[in-house]
């Protein structure tokens, strides 16, 4: 038998978007990306943080979901990742201060095609000292300021067209 305490967490669970009163260290990271970055669009996002992506109704980047510990840091790996992250509509990066220790190729990847848009804790107890790196795709146009966290949210961006021989 369901009871309506049952039935109200049921409702709850079900919520397309669902509730970020679910998620509860990252759902402020999760609120900025929801809000501030276009339908459809992929971030990256390092650390082991794959409810995000859930939680802020926006694909992975690049084929990883998860970037921590040196996992799938091989050369051959990073390439795969940065060969993905070139065809995708990835707007925004949200990485921890010493991501490129461990995926220098995406790190310098992500430092030639995005620039810093700020630091931000995101309300995270657990986040890097500092904050996470906020990284805006290159020739993306700033729309607005998110105002909790004063980061830029994005729209308009197309991928370059591809070259003719």
């Amino acid at each position: 038998q369901t009871t309506s305490v049952g039935l109200a967490t049921l409702r709850e669970l079900a919520r397309v978007p669902p509730s970020l009163s679910l998620l509860p260290d990252t759902a402020g990271m999760a609120a900025y990306i929801r809000g501030c970055t276009p339908p459809g669009s992929r971030v990256l996002v390092s650390g082991f943080l794959p409810e995000l992506y859930y939680f802020a109704d926006r694909g992975f980047a690049g084929g990883t979901p998860v970037f921590f510990g040196g996992h799938w840091s091989s050369v051959r790996d990073q390439e795969l990742t940065i060969e993905k992250l070139r065809r995708e509509f990835v707007p925004l990066a949200i990485v921890d201060p010493g991501f490129a220790s461990s995926y220098d190729r995406v790190g310098a990847y992500l430092a030639s095609a995005f620039e810093p848009a700020g630091m931000s804790s995101f309300g995270n107890p657990g986040a890097p000292e500092g904050g996470y790196h906020v990284l805006i795709r290159r020739g993306i146009e700033s729309s607005s300021v998110d105002s909790r966290w004063n980061l830029p949210c994005v729209t308009g961006w197309t991928l370059p067209s591809p070259a003719r021989s």
